[in-house]
């Protein structure tokens, strides 16, 4: 879901600063530059807009799930190499070349969500990303 507030809008006349120092559009963008370093900073110095700090909190929570998945993901996929490596080493390679096929279909989600965030932040709307977004939105409302 995506949609725009009418006093943060890019094409909006005298739009406010956000307390970060840049236009909110710029702010919101940066928030997503280099997770979760921005994303922090950002929220330590704005205080006020809610679609930057919203930007924000959504930068945050999607680099630290998509941490927590990696973890998780690279556990199970060590086990069961280790499994199917002592059944078969075929079953090893099998399972190894199936890994790395999930591997990259995660990795190219991850990096069309970044995008298309990135995108939607600098065009000044609030997309909320799947299943972290709403915990980002209510946590910005705070």
């Amino acid at each position: 879901m995506s949609y725009q507030f009418a006093a943060h809008r890019p094409d909006s006349i005298g739009a406010p600063q956000s307390s970060f120092g840049l236009s909110p559009n710029a702010a919101s963008l940066v928030s997503y530059l280099w997770i979760p370093v921005t994303s922090i900073l950002v929220l330590v110095t704005e205080k006020q807009n809610r679609l930057v700090r919203f930007h924000a909190f959504q930068s945050l929570f999607l680099g630290l799930g998509a941490f927590a998945l990696t973890i998780v993901l690279s556990v199970v996929v060590g086990v069961l190499m280790l499994i199917a490596g002592a059944i078969s080493p075929y079953l090893g390679i099998v399972v190894s070349l199936a890994s790395l096929l999930v591997w990259m279909v995660l990795a190219f989600a991850i990096l069309g969500l970044w995008i298309m965030c990135v995108v939607k932040a600098y065009r000044g709307e609030m997309y909320k990303a799947p299943i972290v977004g709403k915990f980002a939105e209510r946590t910005a409302a705070k």
